[in-house]
């Protein structure tokens, strides 16, 4: 059930992209089906008229306000941060060695038959490494579906440049997520003052106007 949810509220978010972007371009194109992962970066480029604010500020308002039940959509995938770093050509290619050497194992297990530590040590790592190959495969899968999913070629893309379009335009809505809470939130009230007080918020202050060069 918390998968379904979590299902749900992803494709939420991705499907009020697509209105959204079929709706400002109603005028100009015809309806899109879906859309490329590379147009997520172009949500927080895409600016009001007055340069007030970008596409995803009011994506970010808008769910919010509208659908707040999917207003975590992004930290559902917060796995994507770690499926950019995979790199399946040197992933690919370990296997391959480990495969190797294996089969120089059992060339010695198979020369030394009365050998029972070795006989031991083949089996248990073969089909460890037997696992891992299964593994890898069903990984190769799981991103080929994806990719298609979205429009792209498997071959052509690998997952680091993939996920990295998720992974940055997740961050950009926390992002702005964190702005506009701050934004509308209470400003604090002021309270009693003393040297120790006042040093803290001095502090505060010169350490916020520091970040700002």
């Amino acid at each position: 059930k918390q998968w379904y949810q979590r299902r749900v509220a992803i494709t939420a978010g991705l499907e009020l992209i697509l209105a959204l972007g079929n709706f400002m371009n109603s005028g100009r194109k015809g309806v899109a089906a879906g859309f490329k992962v590379q147009s997520l970066s172009k949500v927080s480029e895409t600016h009001s008229g007055d340069f007030k604010c970008t596409l995803l500020h009011y994506i970010v308002k808008t769910i919010h306000t509208s659908i707040p039940e999917i207003k975590n959509f992004t930290t559902e995938l917060g796995v994507v941060a770690d499926a950019r770093k995979v790199a399946f050509k040197d992933l690919i290619e370990e296997v391959q060695e480990l495969k190797k050497g294996i089969d120089v194992v059992q060339d010695e297990r198979d020369r030394q038959p009365d050998n029972f530590v070795l006989f031991s040590f083949y089996n248990r790592t073969n089909r460890k490494i037997r696992r891992l190959g299964e593994q890898t495969r069903g990984m190769l899968t799981a991103f080929e579906a994806v990719c298609k999913a979205f429009g792209e070629n498997p071959k052509r893309v690998e997952p680091n440049d993939f996920f990295k379009h998720f992974s940055d335009f997740f961050h950009q809505f926390e992002k702005v997520e964190k702005e506009i809470v701050e934004a509308n939130s209470p400003k604090r009230k002021p309270g009693k003052l003393n040297r120790e007080t006042s040093r803290n918020l001095i502090n505060e202050a010169m350490v916020k106007h520091a970040t700002m060069f």
